[in-house]
């Protein structure tokens, strides 16, 4: 049966699977680049959709005599020096950001280190399917195929993915400890959140009441990866209410909604290129005060509207009182 539909349909398989690999390497190296998310952004599509569909069609691309010759061995050799170049990639950016500064890699090649994990184990994937032995055992039993294949792909795609993610995650955190013995509870935040971050969430609560409504930056977007996501502040910031904004204006009515404040969040990453840029909120709010955090640990406090003209481009983090 598999031999029939294979015969009727591999040249239409044979000619997608090219596309469909280098559809999945670039998504991947574009997520790596710009920054996780952005074609979900743009287009509503999930990269894992360009994932999956590599990792259902590939073996059956692979399939037939047509890839016993040039185009298999050529496919291999392609994904054997990817996995090197990723792999080499992936540490090196690694032990770059160890030995500097939290998104030092970024800031300086704008590469999202993490994300390099994406096309590592799409070149380990594709090298594994085109490698002789393998497609040997598949084709001694092709039920494999339409049984278990799509069950296969999306177990091995998480269990790779969350085992490379931990496996980093358990390093820098055991490196730190190595490194720092009688580190504090907040020096190990700093280490693990980012300290412009973790003071920043510090400032908000300690000029911020308990039963204070909060209104924090839009999500999911870059720059403030952690600042605009509700259950990650939360977890600081509880009990306090906390809503999302919108990039360009507040979302919701400030008065009607009784919010007390907004923060004035510069962004703990840096913005993507072509994407969001940093400093937020970008539109003008009638204020009671401004509360600024300085660099050297101090605040400052203006009774001022908040313009946003008058900080825009500028590294500022504080706190805005709304007018009631």
């Amino acid at each position: 049966m598999l031999n029939k539909f294979l015969g009727r349909y591999i040249k239409y398989i044979l000619f997608f699977l090219p596309l469909v690999w280098l559809g999945a390497l670039t998504v991947s190296l574009a997520e790596a680049y710009f920054y996780p998310g952005v074609l979900l952004k743009h287009t509503s599509i999930d990269a894992l959709f360009f994932y999956l569909s590599f990792g259902i069609v590939g073996p059956f691309g692979l399939y037939g005599s047509e890839w016993k010759k040039q185009p298999l061995r050529s496919f291999r050799i392609i994904n054997h020096y990817a996995i090197y170049v990723f792999g080499l990639g992936y540490y090196i950016f690694y032990l770059l950001e160890k030995t500097h500064y939290p998104n030092y890699v970024f800031s300086t090649f704008h590469i999202h280190p993490l994300e390099l994990g994406n096309p590592l184990i799409l070149s380990i994937f594709a090298y594994t399917i085109s490698s002789k032995d393998v497609l040997l055992k598949i084709l001694k039993k092709q039920e494999i195929l339409f049984k278990w294949l799509p069950v296969v792909t999306i177990i091995s795609w998480i269990l790779i993915k969350s085992l490379i993610d931990l496996a980093t995650s358990s390093a820098r955190d055991v490196s730190f400890i190595i490194r720092n013995p009688t580190a504090s509870y907040d020096q190990k935040m700093e280490e693990k959140l980012g300290k412009k971050f973790y003071d920043y969430v510090l400032f908000v609560r300690e000029n911020t009441p308990e039963n204070s409504k909060l209104l924090i930056p839009p999500f999911p977007t870059w720059p403030w990866a952690q600042s605009g996501n509700i259950p990650y502040m939360t977890y600081f910031l509880h009990p306090r209410t906390l809503l999302n904004g919108e990039e360009y204006s507040p979302k919701y009515d400030l008065q009607k909604e009784d919010i007390d404040f907004v923060l004035l969040a510069w962004g703990e990453l840096d913005a993507p290129a072509g994407g969001q840029t940093n400093g937020w909120p970008k539109f003008d709010i009638r204020a009671e005060k401004i509360i600024y955090m300085l660099s050297d640990g101090k605040s400052l406090e203006k009774k001022e509207d908040y313009i946003y003209k008058k900080v825009e481009n500028r590294q500022v983090w504080g706190l805005i009182k709304v007018k009631k």
